[in-house]
């Protein structure tokens, strides 16, 4: 849905000849005819990531609707990225979010926030890569036990054995997922905090610096 949003948003800003702010007036008239194929290249790839994220939602219209409105609404400065991340990986699955997420952050039209995703999602790998280490020799341990009892078990029970195992493995790396997600989210939100509260320090300090001098 966020997804949904963000692209439509980037579809109308495209269309409408804006991008990062600037309308297509403020470009000289020589530009704006090499710009079109550039333009009518970002609408396709904006039209193919909406298909893309509707296959993911497996044709789900209502989710991908919900999901747009929070892309305006990160766009209308009303959720920040932290919180459209976390919408983003529990609205889509952990292999579909990884490979539609650095698409739609090149939708967005905001560069800022562009770059702030960015950043997000580089943390976010980096936390995986870290994690998935971590749990390799229990994965090898496990996949090992579960070697074992197929072996020892009938070939019905066996198979069943087999899918269940799965959906369970799928299931842990999902939530495994949540709590990354989670965890990267919050240390970027307290990292920003401090910076607004740094910030409104200095200004502060800035101010009564400023009333003093006037004073003198």
């Amino acid at each position: 849905s966020t997804t949904t949003t963000t692209t439509t948003a980037t579809a109308a800003s495209s269309a409408s000849g804006a991008t990062d702010g600037q309308s297509s007036k403020s470009k000289p008239q020589s530009s704006s005819s090499s710009s079109k194929p550039t333009t009518r290249k970002r609408n396709q790839s904006i039209l193919d990531l909406r298909s893309r994220m509707l296959n993911a939602l497996d044709g789900d219209r209502e989710a991908f609707v919900a999901f747009r409105q929070q892309s305006m609404n990160l766009i209308h400065n009303k959720i920040s990225c932290v919180d459209y991340l976390r919408l983003f990986f529990k609205t889509f699955k952990r292999r579909d979010a990884l490979n539609l997420f650095p698409d739609l952050v090149s939708a967005v039209p905001d560069r800022e926030k562009r770059k702030e995703l960015k950043l997000l999602y580089s943390r976010l790998l980096s936390k995986m890569r870290k994690a998935s280490q971590e749990a390799s020799d229990e994965d090898v341990l496990s996949d090992t036990n579960a070697g074992n009892k197929t072996a020892a078990g009938s070939g019905g029970n066996a198979a069943t054995g087999d899918k269940d195992s799965e959906a369970a493995r799928e299931e842990a790396r999902r939530a495994s997922m949540q709590q990354i997600v989670e965890e990267v989210s919050a240390v970027v939100a307290e990292k920003q905090q401090q910076k607004a509260a740094d910030e409104a320090k200095r200004a502060d300090d800035s101010s009564s610096s400023s009333s003093d001098d006037d004073d003198r």
